[in-house]
């Protein structure tokens, strides 16, 4: 029996630096979000029926923007990182991969065990791919649905047509 390798750890300095890192930007990030995209996002959200988003009716683009817009970026982002982190695995047959550094100590895995890791690590964006394809038919749906809603400048709700059910 081989004695367990382990993969080389970041230095005490290095995690630290990391951590600050991490904690200047995901506060700076849930700061943009607070101030900015929320007011924006609710105040769309309010008036999007009476707005247009490159010729499509806004609350149209609202529902997709929500149920498959987003989780679309998320698979995306998903595919990128951890799915190179994945090939790599896969590439080299060990997990970690070759050169790559750990912030714990973590035992190197190789064979059926790192090829599952890679396959995971790979995948890991195919439920929100999922998630996507589902919102995609409630965005239908609910772009599709009429309402009242009264409108700014208009003097009457837009509703269904009289012969519209919907």
């Amino acid at each position: 029996m081989y004695p367990a390798e382990f993969a080389e750890t970041y230095s005490r300095s290095e995690r630290i630096r990391f951590a600050l890192i991490g904690i200047v930007v995901g506060a700076l990030a849930l700061g943009a979000w607070k101030l900015w995209a929320l007011p924006w996002i609710a105040g769309f959200a309010d008036t999007a029926p009476c707005r247009t988003v490159l010729g499509i009716n806004g609350a149209t683009a609202l529902w997709f923007g929500l149920f498959v817009g987003l989780p679309m970026l998320f698979a995306i982002v998903l595919a990128i990182e951890p799915g190179r982190h994945g090939l790599a695995i896969l590439r080299d047959g060990q997990y970690p991969p070759r050169g790559a550094k750990a912030l714990r100590p973590i035992r190197i895995r190789r064979g059926t065990t790192a090829r599952w890791i890679g396959y995971l690590h790979v995948l890991a964006c195919v439920p929100f791919i999922a998630i996507a394809l589902w919102g995609y038919g409630q965005a239908a749906a609910l772009s599709g649905m009429k309402g009242t809603i009264q409108c700014p400048g208009q003097p009457h709700a837009i509703a269904a047509a009289p012969g519209d059910r919907g």
